[in-house]
């Protein structure tokens, strides 16, 4: 029979004033769950076939998709006088995606697509005569990870002693993993002044970035078994002597590096008629580590290589 498609969502929201005419506040909440029906796993074909063990936790079981996110937001303006506007705002974000399993792997090989933001922002409006100034400071932390499903080595079923190759079944955990993160606090401000026919406006923005990087790459080991076949009810890989593995022994990879951009603006919006609006400005923009300039090659690897 065809695998269910299920898909369930939900929300809710709720506003409204705190003290009348001055506070009102603003709060979200959403979520998706979706299970979505991929490939039937199977096992390249073997004229000795493979252990029982290994068959059921393949052949013929479902590769979903599993997805979940939930978002929140929630948001507080404050109308401190008829000049002046102040909004508070937080956003958070957390999804989970498993996508990646080979169609010749066991489920705890899988591997998941986690995502996690989190944000803050002060938004401040002054509007008096004929200017006006925006001034914006937030904050943002995310991070994209890819976990594996299950913990531990990762074992390789193979069809002959074919080492580094997917000639058989993918047992244990997946060997690679990665992740990111990006921290970055911003700095803006917009200032418009009304002269006549002309719109004249100026401002900057500031990013300080900060991101990493994560990875692990066989560190919990890659172990190679020749197929023993079906003639094996139970294959233990714990106790099963390999004929190959691929085993990282340098210290735990991570990157890290910090980048500065900065963006000044001046612009002018001259509306001569009805029939002809003018844009014309100046921008300048600068960034301080765009392609990683202090990174330098660690010397286990250097030597290594």
């Amino acid at each position: 029979s065809k695998p269910k498609y299920n898909r369930n969502q939900y929300g809710v929201e709720l506003g409204g004033p705190i003290i009348q005419d001055k506070l009102t506040f603003y709060v979200t909440a959403e979520g998706t769950s979706e299970n979505l029906p991929g490939s039937t796993g199977s096992l390249p074909a073997s004229a000795i076939g493979y252990p029982a063990n290994v068959a059921s936790a393949v052949t013929g079981v479902p590769h979903s998709y599993d997805f979940t996110q939930n978002l929140y937001f929630g948001k507080l303006t404050y109308y401190a006088t008829p000049n002046d506007t102040l909004n508070v705002s937080t956003y958070y974000r957390k999804e989970n995606n498993l996508s990646d399993v080979d169609s010749n792997a066991a489920s705890t090989h899988a591997r998941n697509l986690k995502t996690q933001v989190t944000q803050f922002h002060l938004n401040w409006k002054r509007s008096v005569g004929n200017t006006l100034n925006v001034f914006n400071v937030a904050y943002n932390d995310s991070s994209q990870s890819t976990p594996t499903a299950g913990s531990g080595p990762e074992y390789n079923l193979t069809n002959g002693m074919n080492f580094g190759q997917w000639t058989g079944a993918e047992l244990g955990a997946h060997f690679f993993t990665q992740a990111d993160t990006q921290k970055t606090p911003t700095f803006k401000d917009d200032f418009t002044y009304r002269l006549n026919d002309h719109k004249i406006k100026f401002g900057g923005q500031v990013n300080c970035n900060t991101l990493t990087r994560n990875v692990t790459n066989a560190f919990n080991g890659r172990y190679y078994f020749n197929n023993p076949g079906s003639g094996v009810s139970n294959f233990d890989p714990t106790v099963a002597i390999p004929y190959g593995a691929q085993i990282n022994t340098l210290p735990f990879a991570q990157l890290s590096g910090k980048d500065n951009q900065v963006g000044l603006y001046i612009q002018d919006e001259w509306k001569k008629d009805e029939h002809l609006t003018l844009n014309y400005g100046l921008r300048w923009d600068y960034e301080s580590n765009a392609n990683n300039n202090d990174y330098v090659t660690p010397a286990n690897i250097v030597t290594g290589l």
